[in-house]
C-alpha cells in the first residue's frame, strides 16, 4: 500500500537542559533520518553550558532546525512550548540525551499510512552512558499490531508511557488541547493517557525507532518527595477523561495501583530518612483504599502480593539497610 504521508511535516520536539555531552549526537540523528521534511524543535530550558552554541552552529547549517530559548521552567514547559510552535502534520517527542534510528521517522508514518492510526509505537533499545546499545526492552508487544482504543484501552493504558517510541497525529493533540501537566513525575503518563483517550487506533511495530540512554544521574533516576506528584499527574488526566465523559473508576483504580507501587519501589533510593517515611506513609494510604477485588487480573499478579508485602514490612522496607542493598543492586 502506498505511503500516503510521504511529504507530511513531522515535528520532533527535543527539551534542552544543560546537555552539551549528547545534543550535537541527537540532533544529528533527527535531521539525517531518511524521511527529510521534518521540523526539529530545541527548546531550551535555561541550560547554563554549551548547548545553546552546539544547537545554533549545526542549525547554521540546516534551516530544519527551530531554536527556542526560555527561563528554566522544567520539561514539560518546555514541550508545551514546542508544541506551540510546532507547524507538523504528526508529532514526536524526544530526550536530548537519547538518539533515533536513521528510519524511525519514515518507519513510523508507513505505518499510520496502512493502518489509519493516530499514534504509532515502536520498539526501544536501552544504551548505557557511552552509547553502547544494550537489549531491545520488551514492553509486551513485539510483533506488528493494530489496537483500537475502543476495545483495547485497558491494555493500552498500562504500556510504557514514555514518549520516544511513540509519534501521533498531531490533530489529535491540537484538536483536544493536550498538553503536559507541570509535574515532576509522571509528566510522560499523563500526556500518553490524555492522547489515548482521544485517538480511535493505535499501531504497533517490530522495528526498533529509538535508541534510550541509560544514566545514573539523570532526573528519572534520582528520587526525592517529588515522586508524590504521581498523585497529581493522575488527578489531571481524571479530570481530563470526567470532561470528555469517559471516566471509568476501574480503570483509575488500576492505573493508580500500578503506578503508586512504581513509586513505592523507589522509596529505598530517596536519601532523606524522613522523607522516605513521609513517601511511604502517603503511598500506603491511598494503596490500601483500592480494593484488590477491583484489580485486573494482570495487575493483581504483576503487583499486588509484592506491595503489599513492602505495605506490611514497613520497618525493614524504610531501614538503612534495605537502603544499602537496593543501592548495591543498581
Amino acid at each position: 500500500m502506498k505511503n500516503i504521508y510521504t511529504n507530511s511535516l513531522v515535528s520532533i520536539i527535543v527539551p534542552v537542559y544543560n546537555s552539551e555531552e549528547f545534543i550535537a549526537e541527537n540532533l544529528l540523528s533527527i535531521l539525517n533520518q531518511d524521511h527529510k521534511n521534518l521540523e526539529a524543535i530545541m527548546v531550551d530550558d535555561g541550560s547554563t553550558d554549551n548547548s545553546m552554541n552546539i544547537i545554533k552552529e549545526i542549525a547554521g547549517n540546516d534551516n530544519r532546525v527551530k531554536y527556542i530559548r526560555q527561563d528554566n521552567q522544567g520539561a514539560p514547559a518546555a514541550r508545551n512550548n514546542g508544541l506551540k510552535h510546532s507547524q507538523g502534520d504528526f508529532l514526536y517527542f524526544i530526550d536530548s540525551d537519547d538518539r533515533l534510528s536513521h528510519r524511525a521517522v519514515s518507519l513510523m508514518l508507513i505505518s499510520l499510512s496502512i493502518t489509519g492510526a493516530d499514534i504509532v509505537i515502536g520498539q526501544y533499545q536501552n544504551m548505557d552512558e557511552n552509547g553502547n546499545l544494550n537489549h531491545i526492552q520488551d514492553f509486551g508487544y513485539s510483533k506488528p499490531n493494530i489496537l483500537t482504543t475502543k476495545k483495547n484501552l485497558k491494555e493500552l493504558v498500562f504500556l510504557p508511557p514514555f514518549p520516544g517510541n511513540k509519534m501521533y497525529k498531531m490533530s489529535i493533540i491540537k484538536d483536544n488541547q493536550i498538553k503536559f501537566a507541570s509535574v515532576k513525575i509522571a509528566q510522560d503518563l499523563n500526556f500518553y493517557l490524555k492522547a489515548l483517550l482521544c485517538a480511535n487506533k493505535v499501531s504497533i511495530i517490530d522495528e526498533v525507532v529509538y535508541y534510550y540512554r541509560f544514566r545514573l544521574g539523570s532526573i528519572s533516576n534520582t528520587y526525592t518527595k517529588s515522586i508524590l506528584e504521581i498523585k497529581e499527574s493522575i488527578r489531571d488526566v481524571e479530570s481530563f477523561y470526567k470532561d470528555k465523559n469517559q471516566f471509568d473508576q476501574s480503570l483509575f483504580a488500576n492505573i493508580k495501583f500500578l503506578y503508586y507501587s512504581y513509586q513505592l519501589s523507589k522509596i529505598p533510593q530517596i536519601k532523606s530518612g524522613k522523607e522516605r517515611s513521609f513517601v511511604f506513609k502517603s503511598l500506603k494510604k491511598d494503596l490500601k483504599k483500592i480494593n484488590r477485588n477491583s484489580l485486573y487480573p494482570n495487575i493483581y499478579r504483576k503487583k499486588y502480593w509484592n506491595t503489599t508485602l513492602k505495605i506490611n514490612m514497613e520497618f525493614i522496607f524504610l531501614s538503612k539497610f534495605y537502603q544499602n542493598y537496593q543501592n548495591k543492586k543498581k
